[in-house]
C-alpha cells in the first residue's frame, strides 16, 4: 500500500460524539464484496436485510438505496488509498465499522455492492452491522454525508433510491412519467421476490422527478442546508432533554428513574399490557412532577381540589400562579396529555389481542416531554435540594449502620 499511512488502522465509532448520539442524521452505507462468479447477488443481500428489519420488532421509517460502488476511476494504487482517505478522513467523529486494508483490497479487485439506509438510529446501525457480519462478503459500514463533496460524488453516482420501509410495510419506487412515456419503470421481478417475505403490505410509490436532472433539490447546496437543519434540530432536542434531566434531578431524582422505566418499556412494546405500563410510567412521572412543583394541600383553588390525588389540578394551579399570561395554552396541553394517558391505560383491559399503536405512544411521550419542559422552565431550580426523595434511602442506611450490616 502506497505510503502505508492506513496500515493496521481499525476505524470504529468515536466515543466522544455530539449529544444526538442516539439518532442518525446521515445515510449509512453497508458494503459487500461480491464473488466474481456470482450472477444475482443483490437479492440475497436485500433478503437478509429485510429479514432483519421484520424481525427487529421496532418501528422503522427508512429510505433505502442500492447499487454497485463505482470505483473504476480509483483502481490505481495511489488513487485507491486517496479514495479511502477521502471517504473516511473528512470527519473522524463519523461512525464506521470497516477495515481499511480489507476495503482497499476489495476496491482494487472486486465489485462492491452497497445497500445504504437513511433513518436508522445509532443503536439500529450497530445492531444491523453485527447482524450482517454473518455474511462472509460483508465489509462493513460507513456513514455517508451527502453534504460532503467526495461522499456525494462517489455514492451519488453509484446508488439509486429503491424502497421506502415503513413499520413493516414496503414500497418499491417507480416513475410514473417514465411509464407514461412507454418505458417500463416497475421492478416486477423484484416485487415477486419480495412477496416471499411477511411484509404487512407491498406497494408502489411514484417518486416523480426525485433524484433526476429535473429535481432542484438534488444539489450539494440543498444537502448542506438539510445537514444544518438536522444538526440544529438534534441540538435543540438534546438541549431540551438535558434541561429536563437537570431540573428533575434537582427536585426529585426518582423522576428520572420513571422516565427510564417508561422509555425502556416503550422499546419493548408488543402487547396492550406493555402499552399500559408505558402510560402508567408517564402518569407517575406527571404525579411526581406535581408533587415537586405544587405539593398537595388541604384547600381548593377556583373550586378545584388540590389534594394528593388531584395532581392535574395542582399542575393547573402551578401554571396559573407562574404563567398567568399563557396559562390557558399550557393547561390545554396538560389536559391533552392527561386524556392520552387515561385512554392508553385502558388498553390493558382489552387484552393482548388489542391493536397497539406504538406511534401513538411515541406521540404521548413527546407531548409529555414538551409539557414537562414548559412546566419546569416556569420557575428556577430550588436553592435547597429537597431531602424527601432520599428519605427512604437515608433510613435504610441508618438501619444498616445500627445493625452493623455491610454498606454497599
Amino acid at each position: 500500500m502506497a505510503g502505508g499511512g492506513l496500515s493496521g488502522l481499525v476505524v470504529v465509532r468515536c466515543p466522544i460524539l455530539a449529544k444526538s448520539d442516539n439518532i442518525s442524521d446521515m445515510i449509512v452505507a453497508f458494503h459487500f464484496q461480491i464473488d466474481p462468479d456470482a450472477n444475482c447477488y443483490d437479492w440475497p443481500i436485500e433478503k437478509q436485510f429485510f429479514k432483519y428489519l421484520l424481525g427487529a420488532a421496532k418501528d422503522f421509517h427508512l429510505e433505502i438505496y442500492t447499487g454497485d460502488l463505482l470505483t473504476q476511476p480509483y483502481r490505481g494504487e495511489d488513487s485507491t488509498e486517496e479514495l479511502f482517505r477521502q471517504l473516511l478522513g473528512f470527519d473522524p467523529r463519523r461512525w464506521r465499522s470497516i477495515d481499511p486494508e480489507e476495503f482497499v483490497s476489495a476496491i482494487r479487485s472486486s465489485v462492491i455492492y452497497v445497500l445504504a439506509v437513511e433513518g436508522l438510529s445509532i443503536e439500529a446501525q450497530d445492531d444491523l452491522d453485527a447482524h450482517l457480519r454473518r455474511d462472509q462478503g460483508y465489509l462493513g459500514a460507513i456513514e455517508v454525508n451527502p453534504a460532503n463533496r467526495i461522499h456525494r460524488q462517489i455514492y451519488k453516482g453509484s446508488l439509486r433510491p429503491r424502497y421506502r420501509y415503513l413499520n413493516g410495510n414496503l414500497r418499491l419506487y417507480y416513475r410514473k412519467f417514465d411509464e407514461d412515456a412507454g418505458a417500463e419503470s416497475r421492478e416486477l421481478g423484484r416485487a415477486a421476490d419480495l412477496k416471499q417475505l411477511p411484509f404487512r403490505s407491498l406497494d408502489w410509490e411514484d417518486i416523480g422527478a426525485r433524484h433526476t436532472v429535473f429535481d432542484p433539490y438534488d444539489s450539494p447546496g440543498y444537502d448542506q442546508r438539510l445537514a444544518k437543519v438536522r444538526g440544529y434540530l438534534s441540538e435543540h432536542l438534546a438541549r431540551m432533554a438535558d434541561e429536563i434531566l437537570l431540573r428533575t434531578a434537582a427536585i426529585d431524582p426518582r423522576m428520572n428513574d420513571m422516565l427510564f422505566a417508561g422509555l425502556t418499556k416503550f422499546e419493548q412494546i408488543q402487547t396492550a399490557e406493555d402499552c399500559a405500563q408505558v402510560a402508567t410510567s408517564c402518569r407517575r412521572f406527571l404525579e411526581a412532577l406535581a408533587d415537586a412543583l405544587y405539593p398537595a394541600r388541604d384547600q381548593t383553588k377556583k373550586g378545584r381540589d388540590l389534594g394528593r390525588l388531584a395532581y392535574r389540578n395542582r399542575l393547573w394551579a402551578y401554571v396559573e400562579e407562574n404563567l398567568s399570561g399563557q396559562a390557558e395554552l399550557v393547561i390545554a396541553q396538560l389536559q391533552d396529555v392527561g386524556k392520552r394517558i387515561d385512554s392508553l391505560g385502558q388498553l390493558a383491559n382489552k387484552g393482548v389481542h388489542a391493536r397497539v399503536s406504538k406511534s401513538e405512544i411515541r406521540r404521548l411521550i413527546a407531548a409529555l416531554l414538551i409539557l414537562s419542559y414548559d412546566l419546569l422552565m416556569m420557575t428556577e431550580p430550588p436553592l435547597v435540594r429537597p431531602m424527601e426523595p432520599l428519605a427512604e434511602d437515608i433510613v435504610d442506611f441508618a438501619k444498616k449502620v445500627v445493625r452493623k450490616e455491610p454498606i454497599e
